[in-house]
């Protein structure tokens, strides 16, 4: 079963402002944006189409309950560092 999905992008010299923003993004997997932002998205601007993708994590991966119940505090989504500065004290 899905704990979270997170947003990664391709980070280069071709990755849209979009694309950047949303790297790193942590979400549950029935957040309602995630239908919006999942890749090949139509708000990237990268001449090079989108590159970027969702990472499925399950219930059964180490730490994956501590980041969903991060999550469920936060109103299903958050950004990378909200994750790391919540990990690590």
């Amino acid at each position: 079963e899905i704990a979270y999905v997170f947003y990664t992008a391709i980070k280069d010299g071709n990755t849209c402002d979009v694309c950047r923003e949303l790297d790193g993004r942590h979400m549950l997997p029935h957040h309602k944006m995630l239908q919006q932002i999942k890749p090949p998205h139509a708000g990237c601007k990268s001449h090079k189409g989108c590159r970027c993708t969702l990472v499925y994590v399950t219930r059964d991966e180490d730490g994956s309950s501590e980041i969903e119940s991060l999550l469920k505090k936060h109103g299903g989504m958050c950004d990378r560092k909200t994750i790391e500065q919540n990990r690590t004290g």
